[in-house]
């Protein structure tokens, strides 16, 4: 058996190996695993809006947010994704 042939075989066995490891370690079942582990966020306490100075409001104004919450729950950012005119 020559020297390439050789080399060839073990390589190919390796990458056998890894294949198969790498297969188990990310396989179908263990995903959904992580993915039931994590809790949602729910509201702790909730605070009214602030109404702008001007005259009053005389029907609901709809303000977008994104928020960003961090592995302890907490909010990490806010960011206004659709403001609800230049009052708000």
């Amino acid at each position: 058996m020559s020297v390439r042939v050789l080399r060839l075989a073990v390589l190919s066995s390796i990458v056998l190996c890894a294949s198969r490891a790498l297969a188990a370690e990310t396989a179908p079942g263990s995903a959904s695993a992580s993915a039931t582990s994590v809790t949602p966020p729910r509201l702790i306490r909730s605070q009214p809006a602030i109404e702008p100075e001007g005259p009053p409001l005389t029907e609901p104004v709809a303000v977008t947010l994104s928020l960003t919450i961090d592995e302890l729950g907490r909010v990490a950012e806010i960011t206004v994704v659709e403001s609800g005119g230049e009052r708000f």
